[in-house]
């Protein structure tokens, strides 16, 4: 059974490119990852991180 793992990260912090690199060789085979950006401009706003992630922007005219 694989288990899986959520990663956020600031897609625009230089340690995020180095994790990138580095996480998937340190967990054991059976883990994956599932990369989920987040910019800090949203975690200082006070945003929710995983709704925000997930929710597509409102369409145009509403």
């Amino acid at each position: 059974m694989t288990t899986a793992i959520d990663w956020y990260f600031d897609p625009i912090s230089p340690f995020a490119y180095l994790a990138f690199e580095r996480l998937p060789r340190a967990l054991p085979a059976d883990v994956s990852v599932r990369y989920v950006p987040q910019p800090h401009c949203r975690l200082a706003r006070g945003e929710p991180m995983r709704q925000r992630a997930t929710q597509r922007p409102p369409a145009a005219g509403r």
